[in-house]
């Protein structure tokens, strides 16, 4: 864009359609702030601006359908193009006639109209044609053509005839016409030049069932302040409208439903096959074009929520899966445990964020936290993603073990996070109860990748120990590991001296026992909810043996090893 002048309009849907206008004098004019804040792209019919693109082969589909959002600025252009094919297809203008048509018809001495009847097409008024209008139409040309136009979300016209396949069309005209016959005094092919505003158009290589058809019309009316007649996003603040999408049904068929959307960070899904109804829609959209986190009391706990959040607005009865993506949303993402994660409500952007607690499961999935609520539990209203701040959970520990080597003990132990950890105190007790600290190591510091720590107590208690850590942070505050047991056989509780490199696992990882006389292990890799997602037989060699996890999902599991000496190890395993 130089000067307000628009060479090439960008294709949005990242598939590289770009329309474009390579002479100067007939690029159309970009003008900001027309409606609703947003800009506008000028086309006029005395300048004869306008702008086109090529249909690829693949691109000459059947069926079609296209959205644009438009006004007339001028009452006299006949038959001019919002958005049309070469082929007298798309959507027009005829704003001396007060009518608005698809143009996908073809027929022996074909003109269209306010009573036209080879076509389909609404009758409009100047007054209505002066104002921004959604216009929404449909093709389908098999043996014959069928077509449809709707406008602010009401239909208008169908048209049922003979027609010119989609196939044919080779290319796609903005703010113009192409008439493909000659006129009648200059015997030249010649262009309807459209005079008005178009803020935007979506083209659809396919027909949009009546649920995806609801979806895009709530989109722009909410994106530019249009009114619609089927409008299912109603109740949300003013700032609630950008990248609104949603799922639903109008008639609970399957042929007629959409199950998935998805808004710069989160996915809504259907659940439970709960679309099953007439006139069933969760919409939403979100408030902020940049995201980050900040920052709350609740419950006595500090909550790191997203500055992003989303309205929801639910019609009818609907089961519904909430996915916070990090990478979709902008936003770096470091692992803490699932349980810290919550699902955060308000009623009215002004009201103090709440944990949802009717959560019928919770799930982590690489970068992904997943919540799913029941219809009972999915009211209106807003919506975010909050954990409790990693600066109030001073170290996450994975692992924990000691165990006996000859005359010494050896403690190894790792962390997944430490939030201003400054050391770890190795305390040691004969009974449990009385403890004495026997040695010191530095500690990470913050860090949110795994930890390795290990400490050797050379002179150990004869007979039975118990060992724990107590982490101490820069502001000498402090928390206790769980208690470790030592006797002359090292037998593991709960985590224990299992090593596992690399981890996290992109495809396979070694696993190495220390200290074990074991040769064979039943292994179990088990998902957060405890369900077991892998089960193998392993022989060990040396200790060691290597875990294949290549047709394993992305996500956070515990591995367990049932050793045939009558040890059990876990530990915490990431497959990226």
């Amino acid at each position: 864009i130089t000067s307000g002048k628009v060479s090439t309009w960008g294709d949005a849907s990242g598939n590289g359609f770009n329309a474009t206008q390579t002479t100067a004098s007939k690029r159309p004019t970009q003008v900001a702030n027309v409606v609703n804040g947003k800009p506008v792209i000028r086309f006029s019919k005395t300048g004869k601006t306008n702008m086109r693109g090529d249909f690829v082969p693949d691109q000459r589909v059947n069926p079609v359908q296209m959205f644009v959002v438009a006004k007339n600025i001028a009452t006299t252009s006949t038959f001019s193009g919002m958005f049309c094919t070469n082929k007298w297809g798309g959507i027009y203008s005829d704003a001396g006639n007060a009518a608005v048509t698809d143009g996908f018809t073809f027929a022996s001495g074909f003109d269209v109209n306010a009573t036209a009847a080879t076509s389909s097409n609404t009758p409009t008024n100047p007054t209505q044609m002066a104002q921004f209008n959604i216009f929404d139409s449909q093709y389908l040309s098999n043996s014959t053509q069928n077509s449809s136009i709707w406008m602010n979300g009401a239909l208008q016209e169908t048209y049922t005839g003979s027609g010119v396949p989609i196939l044919t069309h080779e290319q796609y005209f903005v703010g113009s016409r192409w008439n493909p016959e000659p006129d009648a005094a200059t015997t030249k092919l010649v262009y309807r030049y459209f005079d008005g505003d178009i803020a935007e158009v979506i083209f659809y290589a396919t027909n949009l069932n009546e649920a995806r058809r609801t979806v895009v019309d709530n989109y722009l009316s909410a994106k530019y302040n249009l009114p619609i007649s089927n409008d299912k996003y109603v109740g949300n603040a003013a700032t609630y409208t950008l990248d609104v999408a949603g799922i639903g049904t109008t008639d609970g068929t399957n042929n007629n439903k959409h199950r998935a959307a998805s808004s710069a960070g989160l996915t809504l899904r259907q659940w439970n096959n709960s679309l099953n109804a007439a006139d069933e829609f969760l919409m939403f959209g979100h408030n902020s074009v940049g995201n980050g986190f900040n920052y709350q009391m609740l419950d006595t706990s500090n909550q790191e929520i997203w500055n992003r959040s989303w309205y929801v607005d639910k019609t009818g009865a609907v089961d519904a899966k909430f996915t916070f993506d990090y990478s979709d949303a902008g936003l770096s993402y470091n692992y803490i445990y699932l349980r810290e994660y919550k699902l955060m409500f308000r009623s009215n952007p002004a009201s103090p964020w709440t944990e949802v607690t009717a959560i019928e499961t919770k799930e982590l999935d690489g970068d992904k936290v997943s919540f799913v609520l029941s219809n009972n539990g999915l009211g209106d209203g807003y919506y975010t993603l909050g954990r409790t701040d990693p600066a109030i959970v001073p170290v996450e520990f994975l692992a924990f073990d000691a165990y006996a080597i000859g005359a010494v003990v050896k403690l190894k132990w790792s962390t997944a996070s430490e939030s201003n950890s400054d050391k770890f105190e190795i305390q040691r007790s004969a009974d449990a109860k009385a403890w004495k600290t026997v040695g010191t190591t530095k500690a990470g510091g913050t860090t949110y990748a795994d930890t390795y720590y290990s400490f050797t107590d050379s002179k150990p208690l004869s007979g039975r120990a118990f060992y724990r850590l107590r982490q101490v942070d820069f502001s000498q505050q402090s928390i206790l590991s769980p208690v470790r047991e030592v006797s002359n056989k090292a037998i593991s509780a709960g985590f224990s001296r299992m090593e596992l490199y690399p981890n996290p696992v992109l495809a396979m990882t070694t696993v190495q026992i220390g200290g074990s006389d074991a040769d064979e292990a039943d292994m179990q890799l088990l998902d957060t909810q405890g369900k077991i997602v892998l089960k193998e037989k392993h022989q060990l060699e040396n200790g060691q043996t290597v875990l294949d996890l290549r047709e394993v999902p992305n996500g956070i599991y515990i591995l367990r090893l049932n050793l045939n000496n009558g040890e059990v190890h876990m530990r915490n395993i990431v497959k990226q």
